[in-house]
């Protein structure tokens, strides 16, 4: 998805403002952020999903303490 030459433009970009090579790339527009999600999400074997919260079952909300949701960073989206 990225030519070495992208990469090394987006790290010589990156002087001392912080970030990372991959948030250059993205905000060159050498690569989108759903690419990445997209590309993170294969090498896992895991589908990338779009979580819409105005659909969310708020039922699911019992499922999971709040506590438990955050140390673990997960959102209960179906049964």
């Amino acid at each position: 998805m990225v030519t070495a030459e992208q990469a090394d433009k987006a790290m010589e970009s990156l002087g001392t403002g912080g970030g990372s090579v991959l948030d250059a790339l993205i905000r060159d527009g050498v690569v989108t952020e759903e690419d990445v999600l997209g590309l993170l999400a294969s090498q896992f074997g895991m589908d990338m999903v779009e979580i819409d919260a105005s659909q969310l079952d708020t039922d699911l909300a019992k499922v999971i303490s709040a506590e438990d949701a955050r140390k673990y960073g997960v959102v209960p989206l179906m049964r």
